[in-house]
């Protein structure tokens, strides 16, 4: 490009050309400010004017090589990026008090390059609309570039000295756990999860893993930590049901069964019931088909609206992926590392139900036993299995088979079917052992989540 062009440029748009000469200039006088400039990953496709993009690449290799490279290897770059004299004159005349700002300088640079692909995408979009391409192939292509434009480019290195302040800090503060199970022992266990965590919860079919799920997400709900529950397998009223039966005791057949199951008493306690969840924040979607971006699109939505501590999500397998040809196995690798960037991105913890292949009929689960794919062991912070002998049976186990930042167990507990939840296990005497009968259930009177102690959790006030 010639002086000529670059001028036309700068009279566009003179914050563009200003910051990419400035960022030069000091670099010229001082080749070590390049190094901030890569921690903050400014890269060569980042300069609209193609000749100063190429002397920032060619200096950015002088810095490399040290001093060897003198000032006869800066003479060379220069000639060979192709900025014009008058370019260079005004960058060199002004370089001391460019390198005062050159972090601000880089930041426009950056910013502005962002603002061209956002522009670009928008363009590409209209193009695809204009060519009446299908229009979740449209929205798929524009999530991409739109996550592209997002990224967050900071690279942060740290050196022993920092990450030392960074951690006794973070000792004298209390750890924000985002949700609990409830389960006092299997909290205890795996310490609640966190920002960022991806949890698999598996089970065998019919075993209890969504009245699980359920119970985590209702649990959290009820102290006030906003949740998202996306139900691939069941209706929304479905799920609503479920809350029902666990506040009322009567159970979710008969709740399908509609009237001719109810009492007029039961339809009393259901509306009584229905009342007292208007304001748990609970949001449930539950469409019949999904993708990764449309799980990630209610959740920024359910974000904006209440807040979010907690994403669960029923179940992995039924979530949809854009590439149709590629193997399942393979797919699923692909969704459970857009899962675990979600839970970062969003900062929340993500709980992904998944099943249990044939081999886990009646045994005790292991690793090895995840349906489709090895990726999901490789991806979750933890496997949580969910494990009833038989289906008929009260008595179960919840297996922590893998814990990324903790110990790994198993924890004994009771299922109640009435109620669709688990509990932790009583002790049992030996006769009570040797019983076959099945333990009766009580709903527990539901309790104020701003002043009542949080079952399963620490008590914090």
């Amino acid at each position: 490009m010639s002086v000529v062009n670059t001028r036309e440029r700068k009279a566009k748009n003179p914050g563009t050309v200003d910051s990419e000469q400035a960022v030069l200039a000091a670099a010229l006088l001082d080749l070590t400010l390049l190094d901030k400039a890569q921690a903050a990953k400014l890269a060569k496709t980042d300069f609209s004017t193609p000749e100063y993009g190429e002397l920032y690449d060619r200096l950015c290799r002088l810095r490399l090589i040290g001093d060897a490279a003198g000032e006869s290897g800066t003479v060379k770059a220069i000639q060979e990026s192709g900025v014009g004299k008058e370019a260079l004159r005004a960058m060199l005349e002004m370089g001391e008090i460019y390198r005062l700002d050159f972090r601000l300088h880089v930041r426009r640079v950056i910013d502005l390059s962002r603002m061209a692909k956002l522009a670009k995408a928008v363009e590409g979009t209209a193009e695809r609309i204009e060519a009446r391409e299908p229009i979740s192939d449209t929205l798929e292509w524009l999530e991409a570039e739109l996550q592209q434009v997002k990224a967050n480019r900071e690279m942060k290195l740290f050196d022993c000295t920092a990450l030392g302040e960074m951690s006794i800090a973070a000792k004298r503060i209390e750890t924000t756990v985002d949700a609990y199970t409830g389960l006092s022992e299997l909290d205890d266990l795996i310490g609640g999860f966190h920002a960022g965590d991806l949890c698999v919860l598996a089970a065998r079919a019919s075993v209890g893993k969504t009245a699980f799920a359920m119970q985590i997400a209702e649990h959290n709900a009820n102290r006030g930590r906003p949740v998202l529950f996306v139900s691939l397998e069941m209706d929304a009223v479905d799920i609503f049901d479920r809350l029902i039966a666990n506040d009322t005791g009567i159970s979710a057949s008969r709740l399908r069964g509609g009237r001719k199951s109810l009492s007029d008493n039961d339809l009393e306690r259901i509306a009584n019931s229905a009342t007292s969840y208007h304001d748990l924040p609970l949001t449930v979607f539950a469409p019949s088909k999904a993708t990764t971006n449309d799980i990630r699109t209610a959740a920024r939505i359910a974000q904006a609206r209440h807040g979010l501590n907690l994403i669960v999500i029923d179940y992995l397998s039924f979530i949809r992926h854009p590439e149709r040809r590629m193997e399942r196995r393979e797919q699923i690798g692909e969704i459970c590392k857009e899962l675990k960037r979600l839970a970062k991105d969003l900062k929340v913890p993500v709980i992904v139900l998944s099943q249990l292949n044939r081999m886990a009929e009646g045994e005790v689960p292991t690793l090895a036993m995840l349906r489709e794919s090895g990726s999901v062991e490789e991806d979750a912070d933890q496997v949580v299995f969910v494990h009833r002998a038989e289906r008929v049976s009260t008595e179960g186990q919840i297996v922590v088979a893998k814990n990324r930042h903790g110990q790994c167990g198993c924890i004994s507990v009771d299922w109640h079917g009435t109620g669709m939840r688990y509990s932790v296990a009583e002790f049992r005497a030996p006769q009570e052992q040797n019983s076959k009968g099945a333990k009766a259930w009580k709903p527990r009177p539901k309790q104020n989540w701003q002043t009542a102690k949080p079952e399963g959790e620490p008590w914090t006030g």
